[in-house]
């Protein structure tokens, strides 16, 4: 094999590493899509949940009873509660997916670039040996 067949498979491997690196960041912009559009129905639940307590809230003012309020605030601070531990959530799960994503990649460019050092080093000894047989010659 001569030096321009190895420049052309180095090539040929360098185009798949992209490839590769294309369809992962595909996959990275399709999970932020995806993440980005719970997050809108999960905000959309939170609005209509804030509006029925908005209202209920009103119904308080208008009919004044201490049990009720008492009622309505203790489940205005559950959904305040529960917002704040949904959103912490959402964020560990978020650092959780980029980390992966992150390892992955790096994994793969690690390992892209021990396969090139191996293909560098038989090509390396290839030549050695054909020096050799030069001077043998």
């Amino acid at each position: 094999m001569t030096w321009y067949d190895e420049y052309f498979n180095l090539e040929e491997k360098i185009e798949q590493m992209q490839e590769k690196n294309e369809k992962m960041k595909r996959e990275i912009a399709r999970r932020t899509e995806r993440y980005v559009k719970n997050e809108k129905e999960y905000r959309g639940e939170i609005n209509e949940l804030e509006g029925s307590l908005r209202i209920r809230k009103q119904h308080v003012t208008l009919y004044p009873d201490n049990e009720v309020k008492s009622g309505i605030f203790v489940i205005n601070d559950a959904i305040v509660e529960n917002i704040d531990n949904y959103e912490n959530q959402l964020k560990e799960l978020e650092d959780e997916q980029t980390k992966e994503l992150a390892r992955r990649y790096q994994s793969l460019v690690s390992r892209t670039k021990k396969s090139i050092e191996q293909e560098k080093a038989k090509s390396g000894d290839k030549a050695a040996e054909e020096a050799e047989r030069e001077n043998e010659l």
